[in-house]
């Protein structure tokens, strides 16, 4: 994931270990988000659901992203 953001947002590799990080964490929480949803923990369609899921990971991505701005 982080490396489809990186080359959308130019990020060299060595700017990008926090955006590395951030993709992990977005993947991670998908893969929690689908178990919880699957299992029935999570009272929403699935469109609903991939809806209020992006809005979080755009923003986790997009602070990632900003943080190799302001270190830089």
């Amino acid at each position: 994931m982080s490396s489809q953001v990186r080359s959308a947002y130019d990020v060299s590799a060595r700017d990008g270990r926090a955006l590395d990080l951030a993709g992990l964490v977005v993947a991670g929480g998908l893969i929690e988000t689908m178990i919880e949803w699957l299992e029935g923990g999570l009272e929403r369609g699935a469109e609903e659901l991939i809806e209020d899921y992006t809005k979080p990971c755009v923003a986790c991505l997009e602070a990632a992203i900003a943080t190799r701005r302001t270190s830089a």
